[in-house]
């Protein structure tokens, strides 16, 4: 089906959403060639939202693959062609919220925080629930590294309280 493409955006989205179906699926091992791939046709075609999306979900995968440094690449990578796309609420909160999560796995309360304080704010500007659930979440981990129970319990409520998507 891949070859039947002759756009070549469109071949790299298949295979972002392709990979992205495979993980939601726990497919870890499988999703992250055709997110790999999907950036490589990005490059060489300079689709900077296939790349964008592809190190949003490889931040994840990788994180779950327990490729720490590799989720962070690829975080830094999608934070830098999120400012590309300003009305793509996607490509602003998820990188952050991954960012955050792995951030958490490395101790690291201080960036899971700031994060989760970026990811609030913006939703408050612009009205968007799941900047906020993300950002409650991530301010949730940070409290969480630092050994803050309470405060966890607390913030991770928050989340559940402004989530309306039955995902989060």
């Amino acid at each position: 089906l891949a070859e039947s493409f002759q756009n070549s955006e469109l071949l790299g989205e298949y295979h972002t959403w392709l990979g992205f179906s495979l993980y939601l699926r726990g497919k870890i091992n499988k999703s992250y060639p055709y997110f790999q791939k999907a950036i490589e046709i990005g490059k060489k075609n300079n689709h900077k939202k296939v790349i964008a999306y592809s190190s949003t979900w490889l931040i994840f995968n990788g994180c779950d693959l327990g490729l720490i440094d590799d989720s962070i690449y690829h975080g830094k990578i999608a934070l830098s062609l999120s400012d590309k796309f300003p009305h793509d609420h996607f490509l602003f909160y998820k990188p952050r919220a991954g960012l955050g999560q792995v951030y958490w796995y490395k101790g690291d309360g201080r960036k899971c925080y700031d994060l989760g304080m970026e990811l609030i704010n913006y939703g408050k500007e612009n009205s968007n629930y799941r900047c906020l659930v993300t950002g409650h979440i991530c301010i949730g981990l940070s409290y969480l590294t630092s050994g803050e129970l309470d405060k966890a319990i607390d913030t991770f409520s928050k989340a559940i309280e402004v989530s309306v998507d039955p995902f989060y």
